[in-house]
């Protein structure tokens, strides 16, 4: 089998203290075709500094202003060249070194707009599992996904026909995983524990 080539999109803006931790967890999966990808939107504390002592092991790195976090992972759209992206913004991180390799050690059917699955909150030395509630397993749709971009991973042939729509400051994400079911993609949860984000919260909101 044929490993398809997975970029990982890293969006940051003056972030120097938060950066290297998911710096470490991309470069260090074991999954072997990974492309990765730092759009940073013009730091001026010091988180280039970190950027650039992996320079060696990140394949596209880019600081300049930007429109906001939506805009700047578009940037990381436009230059993607896996088959899949997944956006893991500085400060979370993947969940264990085999993340990706568990997902992608086998074929994903062809109608499979995104794989997706579970997020966790790091507290006081323990993980807390926020299971994937998917919002297509919660009709009529809510207002939120669900799951969190930096657990799930995107055909990046999709994203750049969808792209996040600027015009939803908060929410351009969820947008982009409603213009996929309503062009009758399917999603598949892995429920597996993929990424440790700060942003979970809001994704799981009844």
């Amino acid at each position: 089998m044929i490993q398809p080539k997975i970029s990982v999109v890293t969006v940051c803006y003056n972030a120097v203290n938060d950066i290297e931790k998911t710096i470490l967890s991309v470069i260090n999966q074991t999954y072997p075709n990974i492309e990765y990808l730092i759009i940073d939107g013009g730091s001026t504390d010091g988180t280039m500094d970190i950027v650039n002592k992996y320079k060696d092991k990140i394949d596209v790195i880019v600081s300049e202003p930007d429109k906001g976090i939506y805009d700047a992972m578009n940037k990381g759209i436009d230059r993607a060249t896996g088959e899949w992206i997944n956006f893991m913004n500085a400060g979370d991180y993947f969940y264990k070194k085999n993340c990706i390799n568990d997902i992608f050690n086998k074929s994903i059917d062809a109608n499979i707009a995104m794989v997706i699955g579970d997020s966790a909150l790091f507290l006081d030395g323990k993980y807390y599992q926020i299971k994937c509630k998917p919002f297509y397993e919660r009709l009529p749709l809510h207002q939120e996904m669900g799951f969190t971009h930096q657990s799930s991973f995107v055909r990046s042939n999709l994203a750049k026909h969808i792209k996040f729509n600027l015009k939803y400051k908060y929410a351009a994400d969820y947008n982009m995983v409603i213009e996929l079911y309503r062009m009758g993609y399917d999603f598949y949860n892995t429920n597996n524990l993929i990424a440790v984000s700060y942003t979970h919260l809001r994704a799981h909101e009844t």
